[in-house]
């Protein structure tokens, strides 16, 4: 026969039978040797207590009391071999039980000492029901908060965030899941927002930031890729890559940043036009507005004469800034819309590969043609001349009259032309 008590084990009632030896009153926890099982005995009310002499039930407060704690008291005294059976019962109540079929809610913290198995049903974590977690397909998890997919981990390690796909943030290797095979992850598509940011911070010098262990531990014998960049279509833009103890960038073009004059610096100028330095400034500190040593800019201008030895490079275009998040907006504008910047930085290219923007004043110009500034405002031209160049031609160029300009495929670097 079953019971429901305490524990399943032990049931709902106990037992307990003492052989009297002559003479006694009462029965307690301190007779256990009187008890055939050589139990103490224990009740935690009277009124839960079943009395029987030699197998006739005696009357609770008339045959007995139960006054005394764990004693059975003001017996009329027994008889050598009498037999006094004591059955307590448990005194409990119903069972705080959430109903397996209707459900309910646990008030407290629940533990599971043997694990939790929901045997794919959704894990609802919130009042409303729509914040949860879930098993879409099998060895799949997903986190979701208001009915969105915000995080999935599938069952190759991948885990995506913010979508219900693992496009966004993935890890674990090449695992070939989808198009995804790298061992990283993070897309992006948010306006005037970038990617990521990474900050090591402390105003201290031994704050630092990035290491990159690439490639193999042969300082590089062959040409290890170090970063790639692409555009949104994935074209390579360039790489950074190292060979034997030298970094090398490529394509590569270096540039100063620049100030335009007033009239000049919301428009630009076009792609390639030749400057000349007017004047230098310094950028300043955001944090204490103390002019930064190194931080050199220039105010440039167009070119103003032939053979101008202040020319600097070629222009190449204006910085653009964005509305993003948390920024005050003007009315009529929006996030990602361009900011309008009283006095804009602009790029002037200075090293490496480009154009410069060339007429005919000294003729069609060859491969290997020094390019200079010609009597044209921003426009370069064949050096001829002893003078100041500010890059040699890596294409042929053919002018068919007099007031043509092209853009000259061109090897930036001021260089001092000598005439022959």
């Amino acid at each position: 026969m079953a019971y429901i008590g305490k524990e399943p084990s032990t049931g709902v009632r106990t037992s307990y039978s003492f052989t009297a030896t002559g003479g006694e009153t009462s029965f307690s926890a301190s007779d256990t040797g009187k008890e055939a099982g050589g139990k103490a005995l224990q009740f935690s009310d009277g009124e839960y207590v079943d009395v029987y002499l030699n197998g006739v039930k005696l009357k609770h407060a008339t045959d007995y009391v139960t006054t005394t704690a764990n004693t059975i008291g003001s017996l009329s005294a027994l008889s050598a071999s009498d037999i006094l059976d004591v059955v307590v019962y448990d005194i409990f109540g119903v069972a705080d039980t959430v109903s397996k079929v209707d459900g309910g809610t646990f008030d407290s913290s629940v533990i599971f000492d043997s694990g939790l198995d929901i045997n794919g049903q959704d894990f609802v974590v919130d009042a409303d029901g729509d914040t949860k977690i879930f098993a879409s397909t099998d060895d799949v998890m997903q986190f979701s908060t208001a009915n969105t997919n915000r995080m999935l981990i599938n069952n190759n390690g991948c885990v995506g965030i913010l979508t219900g796909s693992e496009t966004n943030f993935t890890t674990y290797g090449n695992n070939g899941v989808g198009s995804l095979v790298r061992g990283f992850t993070v897309q992006h598509n948010s306006a005037a927002s970038y990617v990521a940011e990474f900050r090591s911070e402390g105003n201290n010098a031994n704050r630092y930031g990035l290491i990159l262990f690439y490639g193999a531990d042969d300082n590089h014998s062959s040409t290890a890729t170090a970063i790639s960049f692409l555009d949104g279509d994935g074209t390579s833009q360039g790489t950074i890559a190292s060979t034997n103890g030298t970094v090398s960038y490529g394509a590569f073009t270096a540039n100063h940043d620049v100030y335009l004059p007033d009239a000049d610096k919301q428009t630009g100028y076009p792609y390639g036009t030749l400057v000349e330095c007017v004047s230098t400034t310094y950028k300043k500190s955001v944090g204490t507005n103390t002019t930064l040593e190194r931080g050199i800019r220039y105010n440039v201008q167009k070119t103003s004469s032939k053979m101008s030895k202040a020319v600097m490079g070629a222009y190449a275009v204006k910085y653009s800034t964005f509305y993003e998040q948390g920024d005050t907006i003007p009315n009529g504008k929006v996030v990602g819309d361009e900011k309008v910047v009283d006095n804009p930085l602009h790029q002037v290219y200075i090293l490496g590969d480009g154009h410069i923007l060339c007429n005919n004043e000294t003729g069609n110009i060859e491969i290997g043609d020094f390019i200079t500034a010609s009597s044209t405002a921003g426009i370069g031209m064949k050096a001829t001349e002893t003078g100041i160049t500010c890059g040699i031609a890596r294409e042929a160029i053919t002018f068919s009259n007099s007031s043509e300009t092209k853009l000259v495929a061109v090897e930036y670097g001021i260089r001092q032309f000598v005439a022959s």
